[in-house]
């Protein structure tokens, strides 16, 4: 539960800043770019690539209990990330 929390905080602060940053620089330079080119690159260090990559690892190995712990794990992050996204775009 505690990855789900952390990466949907993330992704929501991720979210919430880069909203604030477009219009912020919207209103600044009079123009209108879509969030999402805020939204990316604040979220890409978020994303569980190492983990998902452990997952794999121990999938090959054959350690297949491991293997399933941390693909429950990469799950929670990717349905965190996109709950904080989906939270943040609805403010």
């Amino acid at each position: 539960m505690i990855p789900f929390l952390a990466e949907c905080g993330a992704a929501f602060l991720g979210g919430w800043s880069g909203l604030c940053t477009a219009s912020v620089l919207g209103e600044a330079f009079d123009c209108c770019g879509p969030v999402t080119v805020y939204f990316v690159p604040g979220l890409v260090s978020v994303v569980p690539g190492i983990t998902f990559y452990e997952a794999f690892r121990s999938l090959i190995l054959g350690q297949y209990t491991a293997s399933g712990v941390v693909f429950l794990l990469v799950g929670y992050g990717t349905v965190g990330l996109a709950c904080g996204i989906a939270a943040a775009d609805a403010l």
